[in-house]
């Protein structure tokens, strides 16, 4: 179950049956109830990969004065969460809890940085996409905050 969710998933597309495999040895896969949280905002020492498998995930932060412990994006379906603070081994960012029944892998992020640190091939795969999923986030981003900012100039 894990290695096919492993394929579905960008970052993991383009390994071999032998490499999806080899990682798998370093993934959980964890079914949530509701409320349960996933991460911790400021979180400094854990820096797992989440990959989203069913259900509904809340990203909820208190980081600024205009948000306080507030929803402030909800997701659903596949996806990947964390794989920001792994990369950069900052503080994450945002709290995640399940809202409803959910489904999700967690990638030991120190084991998986080794296996790739070890495996150049996979590591390439793994960081070329990595680098276009956050190409297309700031992208998405950038686009909402024009919107943003479009719509309060007016």
């Amino acid at each position: 179950m894990i290695i096919d969710q492993l394929k579905l998933t960008r970052l993991f597309s383009g390994l071999s049956l032998l490499q999806l495999e080899e990682v798998a040895r370093y993934c959980t896969y964890h079914i949530l109830d509701d409320g349960d949280i996933v991460m911790n905002e400021k979180d400094w020492d854990n820096f797992d990969i989440f990959i989203i498998c069913k259900g509904y995930l809340e990203i909820v932060s208190s980081a600024s004065k205009q948000i306080s412990d507030e929803v402030v994006i909800s997701t659903k379906g596949k996806g990947i969460l964390g794989e920001m603070a792994w990369l950069t081994k900052a503080p994450r960012t945002a709290t995640i809890r399940s809202h409803g029944p959910a489904e999700l892998i967690q990638i030991n992020g120190k084991a998986l940085e080794a296996y790739l640190e070890n495996n150049t091939q996979a590591g390439y795969h793994f960081m070329k996409q990595l680098a276009i999923q956050i190409s297309e986030n700031t992208r998405e981003t950038s686009d909402v905050l024009k919107q943003l900012l479009w719509r309060d100039n007016l």
